[in-house]
């Protein structure tokens, strides 16, 4: 039992995409990154990704569904470099000092107490019905954790607002669109040979022969991927931005559809593939928010946080998995 193997246990790797779901809403409320604050605030959101997606890892395998998953023998708690006795203490007492730090940062800082506090809790309770069962008995399973993870966006906007505004909305919106993408389409496809409820193979996407045939189940991507776009289109709408920020984002909604070009076809059935094309994905449209908020934010902010976020995930990525891009999980 190693740092290394915690890590891989909380799937560090991607903790910059749930640093940036509570930080850029903590910015829009009107929060300053730079203070005490900020750098607080950023470390409960990296201690959240760790202790929730920690948690999800633990009742997969409690539940079993990743012992019989052929692509996740090499994982801790699979090969039992962490026992689960082990995980159980660390994980949940993780989990209830995160819960004590929410109070905390509610009670200290000058947003809706109340709305705070109940948004942590529905993020929370949301979560554990995902990473409980509904991950794998449901197709349905996406709207909790989406859900919950909205309710992690609000929660991060209101340590320091008050009430909300139209930006706000669009960027929660925006935030559950590029959730529920990530989850039923992508997280889907991933699991696209293993067991449990799928909504891809409800819509008659299978590997058969080598070959991937999605079925209706590309239709489904697209819908969700396009009203996603056009909901930063209204952010757009919402922020006065300059030339650089329109060429940026012109370059980043080109590469997410070459990317959903690539994802919703019939082709030759690679996963490794597949999991950097959904690697570049979950960039690629968490990056296009930001790019769009850059005048809001704060353009120092905003590159800080989006450079700091991919120099972790790459170093990250390299130390739990050996790859540079392609988490193998």
């Amino acid at each position: 039992m190693s740092l290394v193997h915690w890590s891989q246990l909380f799937r560090s790797q991607t903790a910059p995409a749930t640093i940036l779901l509570v930080v850029v809403p903590f910015l829009l409320g009107g929060g300053v990154l730079f203070s005490w604050v900020g750098v607080v605030v950023l470390l409960f959101a990296w201690l959240v990704h760790l202790f929730s997606f920690g948690h999800n890892s633990l009742m997969d395998t409690q539940g079993g569904w990743d012992i019989e998953d052929k692509w996740k023998q090499h994982h801790p708690l699979v090969n039992g470099s962490i026992s689960l006795g082990v995980a159980h203490n660390v994980v949940h007492s993780g989990v209830v000092l995160l819960g004590v730090l929410s109070v905390i940062l509610a009670w200290c800082l000058p947003g809706n107490r109340f709305l705070v506090v109940v948004c942590f809790c529905l993020f929370v309770v949301t979560g554990h019905a995902y990473n409980d069962g509904m991950s794998k008995s449901t197709v349905w399973g996406f709207v909790p954790i989406t859900i919950s993870f909205m309710m992690l966006s609000l929660f991060g906007y209101y340590l320091v607002a008050t009430k909300m505004n139209w930006l706000m909305l669009g960027v929660v919106v925006y935030f559950g669109l590029a959730l529920m993408f990530l989850i039923s389409y992508s997280g889907h496809l991933k699991e696209i040979e293993t067991g449990g409820a799928n909504l891809l193979r409800r819509l008659g996407a299978r590997v058969e022969g080598g070959v991937f045939k999605p079925g209706v189940a590309g239709f489904y991507g697209w819908g969700v991927k396009v009203l996603n776009l056009l909901v930063i289109w209204y952010i757009l709408g919402q922020v006065a931005t300059c030339v650089v920020v329109w060429v940026v984002c012109g370059f980043l909604v080109v590469g997410i559809l070459y990317l959903l070009v690539g994802l919703t076809t019939i082709r030759l059935w690679d996963r490794n593939r597949e999991l950097r094309r959904m690697s570049l994905m979950e960039i690629a449209t968490t990056y296009l928010l930001v790019v769009v908020l850059l005048p809001v934010i704060g353009y120092v902010e905003g590159v800080v946080l989006m450079v700091g976020g991919v120099v972790y995930f790459v170093v990250c990525n390299r130390l739990n998995w050996g790859t540079w891009l392609k988490p193998r999980v």
